[in-house]
């Protein structure tokens, strides 16, 4: 009399299961029959250690599973023993392979046009840490894989185990995050593939001449203000003038891009007049990060993109206001035609929810996002969202949905 043991399949690729079969081989069934298993390596597989033939039973079928345990380690042979009182000792073996490793690329570069995206002409940047921030802390520690930026701005992990990694650009003194705003980004390796386009956009502090942009990147903290004195730019950080934007003109200014630091910024814009500045077409300032900042918007067209406890002040002007979450503090459009943006996916916007004050001077909603986002709202709602108006255009895509409550005269 003895056991034997037969897996449906002999080999495996790492989290792939199958299922052991552990046979009597006798002419008595009667009683059950306790078996042991004995495993090789249970980094590789896991299983039950200990199963009962029952009574009338010849064979019991238990699952197996193959561990991923994160190793670049080839291929494993596992042994499996099952041994009972009275049996000959059964065995088999199962081969574990790694999976399919993946790469992922991308590239950092001057975002010049402060768009969040890398177009025809805008330069990659060399000599940037590209690290793997594997627990998810946002610091470069040892042990955690990175690698320069090549003199084109590209970068490249190879050989990586498929999962979700936390790709992140180290800052650099004089520059600033445009994309994305937290310096990191999550994305999935598949094994055999190749997940590209990880970009990181940057912009450097001080004026560009030929573009007519001036860029102000806000440290840790910082409290910046622009304005305009006697015809030349005049840029204060923490209540200090700012020598690097010394004797620039206000009439050469077109653009106005304002990159946030960690901690709690404030900025203010409420000195940028269209007198002051005549050439200038547009403000945009990028505060994506979870600190409590306030920001103080232009008399011209502002754009603003936030995320966390922030309160945000705008003037005259047709503002556009991008939240990347619902944790903002108050958000007060002013005069203007002014939109504000839900920039994500899965946000639920309730008007009717917000306390008094929250949410103010806005004309238009745009919940398109990234994906399947909601807005409630009810008639008193749109009435008490605008001075301007007493009309609320919302913007939405098929799958985001707009619930309108009770009350309204149609």
């Amino acid at each position: 009399t003895g056991l034997s043991v037969r897996a449906d399949a002999l080999n495996l690729t790492e989290t792939e299961p199958t299922k052991l079969t552990i046979t009597r081989h006798t002419t008595n069934f009667a009683a059950p029959l306790t078996v042991t298993l004995t495993n090789g390596d249970s980094s590789e597989l896991n299983f039950a250690t200990e199963v009962t033939i029952p009574a009338g039973q010849q064979a019991v079928t238990i699952d197996v599973a193959s561990l991923e345990d994160n190793e670049n380690d080839g291929l494993q042979t596992v042994s499996i023993t099952a041994a009972a009182s009275g049996f000959l000792t059964g065995r088999t073996i199962i081969n574990v392979d790694d999976p399919p490793l993946g790469d992922l690329s991308g590239v950092q570069f001057n975002d010049r046009d402060a768009d969040g995206t890398r177009d025809a002409g805008e330069p990659g940047l060399s000599g940037w840490t590209i690290y793997l921030d594997l627990n998810q802390n946002n610091q470069m520690e040892m042990g955690e894989p990175s690698v320069l930026t090549d003199a084109d701005g590209n970068y490249a992990f190879t050989m990586l185990t498929p999962g979700n990694y936390r790709v992140a650009s180290m800052p650099m003194a004089g520059w600033g995050r445009t994309t994305p705003a937290s310096g990191f980004q999550s994305s999935a390796v598949l094994g055999g593939l190749v997940t590209a386009n990880v970009n990181f956009g940057v912009l450097q502090n001080g004026f560009d001449s030929a573009s007519g942009r001036l860029t102000i990147v806000a440290g840790a903290f910082d409290s910046i203000a622009v304005a305009a004195n006697a015809g030349q730019v005049e840029v204060t950080r923490n209540s200090l003038l700012d020598s690097d934007f010394s004797g620039i003109s206000a009439s050469d200014v077109s653009s106005i891009v304002i990159l946030g630091g960690a901690g709690d910024n404030t900025i203010n814009l409420q000195a940028v007049t269209a007198a002051d500045f005549p050439q200038l077409s547009s403000t945009i300032v990028y505060e994506s990060d979870s600190g409590v900042d306030q920001l103080f918007g232009s008399e011209l067209p502002d754009q603003l993109f936030v995320a966390g406890n922030d309160t945000i002040q705008t003037e005259e002007g047709d503002d556009r206001i991008s939240v990347r979450d619902l944790e903002f503090a108050a958000i007060d459009g002013g005069n203007g035609a002014d939109a504000l943006l839900l920039d994500g996916a899965g946000m639920h916007l309730n008007l009717s929810a917000l306390a008094d004050g929250r949410l103010m001077g806005v004309e238009e909603i745009d919940i398109t996002g990234s994906g399947a986002n909601q807005l409630s709202l009810g008639p008193l709602d749109v009435i008490e969202l605008s001075d301007e108006s007493d009309t609320l255009t919302v913007r939405m895509d098929a799958d985001d949905s707009l619930s309108i409550g009770d009350g309204w005269n149609l």
